[in-house]
């Protein structure tokens, strides 16, 4: 099994003075060798799509790579429409398939040193990327607009264009099956703050935070992926199952991880019969969660990667990316406490735990390192 990391966002490593040698050095101490790039397309490109890694952003995408060793794997995570991309996908002007296809190849013609691509990011978390219009209102996206819109259309082009890159099909929150059934969808956080799309956000019922998942998702997309897809050695589907859905009374954090990937088994068969690979895109625990004064303990965390690491090869996992690196100060206000290292550098037990696994890895096969 491939293990891997994720980190912030890589403006903030690439502009810290100091920060970039100090996490290469402690990368090197874990013996990783393949890393995971966000591609921010909102960060990328201007509103007409003109723009393709220009200035200071594509600056530190071509410094990053250039430090990476030449032997490590790229895997580039396409995240983030632009805000105008969202907007004209509410209001049916205009899908997202045609500007997302045009950045999809500028994205592999830039950046050469990217091996693989991971589609898109959680299209069941309604709030994260693009709502559509109903009415005067609004409701998520679907399985079948997904499939129909962003993974065929650029699995296509990738097939034409980069024949021999592997691909992360799809890449589902949780595990495609659990949602907020029991609450309307909630409007992308992309679209603009303005008073038509805020009282939408508003009109929301139940106090859920941030996140909202759309129930049911997974199965109708890998149904109509594994009848639609040509798939191609090194091909993926992933998970982010974290452990914070409504786990069971006495249910551990990773218990309720590992039963979540299980619980997916059943509706990913098809394409796991074809050879694709299962990764954990994203999994982790909070070192502590200040709605509850802190009162998580820093073992529980270093516990968690012990056991979900240990177990899920049993599950049938090929990789596991760890969520995430570091913690930026603003995470402790967004109960985001993910981080190997606090927002001081500190490092946590949760370190020496990922590090002695990873280690572990050397003979049994490659690791992984992931940058987001």
């Amino acid at each position: 099994m491939r293990t891997g990391l994720n980190f912030g966002f890589l403006q903030r490593l690439m502009t810290t003075p100091g920060l970039v040698d100090e996490y290469m050095l402690r990368l090197e101490q874990c013996h990783l060798d393949t890393v995971r790039v966000p591609l921010h397309w909102r960060r990328l490109v201007d509103d007409r799509g003109v723009s393709i890694g220009r200035g200071e952003v594509g600056d530190n995408y071509d410094r990053f790579f250039e430090l990476l060793p030449a032997d490590l794997r790229v895997l580039g995570l396409i995240v983030a429409p632009p805000r105008s991309v969202a907007v004209r996908h509410f209001r049916g002007v205009e899908s997202v398939t045609d500007p997302y296809v045009r950045f999809l190849r500028a994205v592999v013609d830039r950046f050469e040193r990217v091996d693989e691509i991971e589609l898109w990011n959680e299209p069941n978390a309604s709030d994260f990327y693009l709502s559509v219009a109903d009415g005067s209102s609004h409701r998520p996206w679907t399985s079948d607009e997904f499939v129909d819109q962003v993974v065929l259309p650029g699995v296509e082009l990738l097939h034409s264009h980069r024949p021999d890159m592997p691909l992360c099909l799809a890449t589902f929150a949780e595990n495609g099956l659990v949602g907020h059934d029991y609450l309307p969808g909630a409007p992308s956080g992309v679209l603009p703050r303005n008073a038509r799309f805020e009282a939408m956000r508003d009109a929301e019922e139940g106090d859920r935070g941030r996140w909202h998942f759309v129930p049911s998702f997974g199965p109708r997309a890998i149904e109509r992926i594994a009848a639609e897809v040509e798939v191609r050695p090194g091909d993926a589907i992933a998970l982010h199952p974290y452990p914070y859905f409504e786990p069971g009374q006495d249910q551990t954090y990773a218990g309720r991880t590992l039963q979540l990937i299980d619980d997916a088994a059943e509706y990913l068969a098809p394409m796991r019969d074809k050879g694709v690979e299962l990764w954990l895109t994203e999994v982790g625990c909070r070192a502590h969660d200040p709605r509850a004064s802190n009162r998580k303990k820093l073992g529980d965390q270093a516990s968690f990667v012990d056991r979900v690491f240990d177990a899920v090869p049993s599950l049938g996992v090929d990789r596991v990316y760890w969520y995430k690196f570091d913690d930026a100060p603003a995470d402790l206000v967004q109960e985001k406490t993910f981080g190997l290292f606090d927002h001081f550098g500190r490092p946590r037990p949760s370190y020496r735990s990922f590090r002695s696994l990873s280690r572990s890895q050397v003979e049994g096969g490659p690791r992984t390192v992931v940058v987001t």
